[in-house]
This record gives structure tokens, C-alpha cells and sequence, in this order.
């Protein structure tokens, strides 16, 4: 009776195993087909003129591929930008979940951030509008992609990263944008990007701003002033006390309404079902693979134990027991 109980534990703990490992195997299988990304390095542009390339420089970005993606098609695209002493790590997971909605994506660390070279000028916000130079380089590098439609390329961006998709949107290279607390105040040319008209038709922009927001260059009326001067065309979306940067707090509002903001306006929707489980796929099928490495260890742990206790208490053989002819 106790064999067959044990032959059906094995047995069952072998089912248990083919099975969790066949899930694992089917969730990694599937998120090959799932959003991929790539590191890139490009070059700045003449911030005047975005067809002028600037080879002294190499700017470190990562490329966001959506589910199923082939090379022949044309998809919408969004570059997104950091703010200042920060990195491309920062949008990494609105890249992410972008992608996963079928958008190509492109995040850049601006020059002396990160891993991109050269140095800039941290303690001279006078002179932040460098990274004009920067984001036009990206759009260059984006645009000359044969999978990325020339006609559906936006931006999104967190404070200077905000100023520099605005910038391209008023060149109207990047029309549509998602600025965070924006650095409005910038010049570009001897002018504050707040206090620039667009007259593009496809012009049509999305701000989140803080009420509570002390930034020097990306003060709460300036916004309403470069929304004002743009009327029709700019979401504005207040936070209630909110600062200059998003809190922990503030974080999974920005992110939502991000992309319920692109969503509406290219109208996207999730190339995959559950989209965070392709996108955590590796590390959810680490955890199965764990899990099963966990329970077979401990059933053939207990086996072991069992098995050597019941040699233990087996009774000894020969002339210990008594038996007929032993010696004694």
C-alpha cells in the first residue's frame, strides 16, 4: 500500500512538473513574438535645421518594437524624453506599454546624461535649450526608419524632455505631444516656446501641469499661457497641489492618462491580451521554473527522509535475531 502511494506521489509530482515547465515554455515562446527592445546609438542634429547631422556626438537610445513586428510595415511612433540629470530609464515603462499598443518608440539620454556622451551644461538652465540639438537628432534617426510612418511621429516627455517635444511640435516634425510640467520658458531662437502659435492643422498637444509647480522654466502660468495661445489644440490637465516632478504617488496618474491620451488620439489598442504579462514574461516564467525547482527539491527531499528512516527502523537480520544454528 505505502509503494503504490508512493508511486502515485512521483508520478503526480512528474505531471506537476511537465506542466508548470510547458506553461513557462509557452509563456516564453509567446513573448518572442511580444514587444523587443534595442540599444541604438545616433547622432545630434543642428537644432535649426534637423536634416544636418552632428557626427561629434553619439547619443545612447533604446527602440521599442511592438508585438509581431515586421519590417514592412509603417507604424505610428513616439520619441521620449527625460528631463534634466536623468536618463532614458525614466519613460522606459511608458515605452513598454506603448509598444505593446502597437507603437514603434524611442527613448534617448540627452548628451552627458546616462550613457550618451559629451557633457552638459547642469548648473546653466539658460542653456538647456542644448538639448533642442538632441531631440531633432532623434527624430532624424526615427523618421529614416522605413518601418515608421513620416506622418504619425509624437512625442513625450517629463520637463526639459516636455520643452524638447514641444519644440518639435512647433516645427511641427512631431505635431502631436504629451508634455509633463514642461519647460515652456526655453528659448528657442531669441523667443519662450510658451510664447509661440502654432498654425498647423495637426497640431494637438496633451499637458499635465502641477498647481504647486516652482520650477523657474516650467512655472503653471506659463502653461496656461502657451495653452491660451494655442486654443483648441492643447489638453491641459491640472494636478491639485501637485510639484515639479511626479511622486510616487502621482506616477501611475501621469502614466494612465499618458496613454489613454494616445490611445484616443491614434487610436490604438493592445496588440496582446493582458498586455503586462508579455511584458514581465521572462521573469514570470523564471518564477514557474522557480516554483517547480522548489517543490520537486522538497518532494524528493521528504522521499529521501522517509526512505532513510524506514531503513532505520528495519529489524536486524542473523544471529541478533535469534534464529535457529546462531552461535551464543
Amino acid at each position: 500500500m505505502k509503494k503504490c502511494t508512493a508511486t502515485a506521489a512521483t508520478t503526480l509530482c512528474l505531471v506537476f512538473t511537465i506542466a508548470m515547465v510547458s506553461v513557462a515554455g509557452t509563456v516564453l515562446g509567446i513573448s518572442l513574438a511580444g514587444l523587443k527592445t534595442q540599444e541604438v546609438w545616433i547622432h545630434p542634429s543642428d537644432p535649426f535645421d534637423w536634416t544636418v547631422e552632428n557626427a561629434s556626438l553619439s547619443l545612447n537610445g533604446r527602440l521599442y518594437l511592438p508585438p509581431f513586428f515586421a519590417q514592412s510595415n509603417k507604424y505610428p511612433s513616439v520619441l521620449l524624453f527625460h528631463g534634466v540629470t536623468r536618463t532614458l530609464q525614466d519613460l522606459d515603462e511608458i515605452g513598454k506599454k506603448l509598444a505593446m499598443k502597437g507603437c514603434v518608440c524611442l527613448g534617448i539620454s540627452f548628451h552627458g546624461h546616462g550613457l550618451s556622451e559629451g557633457s552638459f551644461p547642469m548648473s546653466d538652465g539658460a542653456r538647456y535649450n542644448e538639448s533642442f540639438g538632441d531631440a531633432a537628432g532623434a527624430y532624424r534617426w526615427l523618421r529614416n526608419q522605413t518601418f515608421v510612418d513620416p506622418d504619425r511621429i509624437g512625442a513625450t516627455g517629463q520637463s526639459m524632455g516636455a520643452g524638447t517635444a514641444i519644440y518639435l511640435a512647433l516645427q511641427d516634425l512631431a505635431p502631436k505631444f504629451v508634455a509633463w510640467y514642461p519647460a515652456t520658458a526655453y528659448l528657442w531662437g531669441d523667443t519662450p516656446l510658451y510664447q509661440y502659435t502654432s498654425s498647423s492643422s495637426v497640431f494637438k498637444g496633451f499637458i499635465i501641469q502641477g498647481t504647486n509647480d516652482t520650477c523657474s522654466r516650467c512655472l503653471p502660468n506659463y502653461t496656461q499661457y502657451f495653452v491660451d495661445n494655442n486654443p483648441g489644440k492643447i489638453d491641459l490637465f491640472w494636478v491639485e497641489g501637485g510639484i515639479h516632478g511626479a511622486t510616487a504617488l502621482d506616477w501611475p496618474l501621469y502614466v494612465e492618462k499618458t496613454m489613454t491620451w494616445w490611445a484616443a488620439t491614434w487610436q490604438l489598442s493592445d496588440v496582446l491580451p493582458v498586455p503586462w504579462l508579455w511584458i514581465y514574461a521572462p521573469w514570470i516564467a523564471a518564477g514557474i521554473l522557480l516554483l517547480v525547482g522548489i517543490v520537486d527539491s522538497s518532494f524528493f527531499l521528504v522521499r529521501w527522509q522517509k526512505t532513510k528512516k524506514a531503513r532505520g527502523n528495519a529489524s536486524p537480520t542473523g544471529a541478533s535475531r535469534g534464529e535457529p544454528g546462531a552461535s551464543g
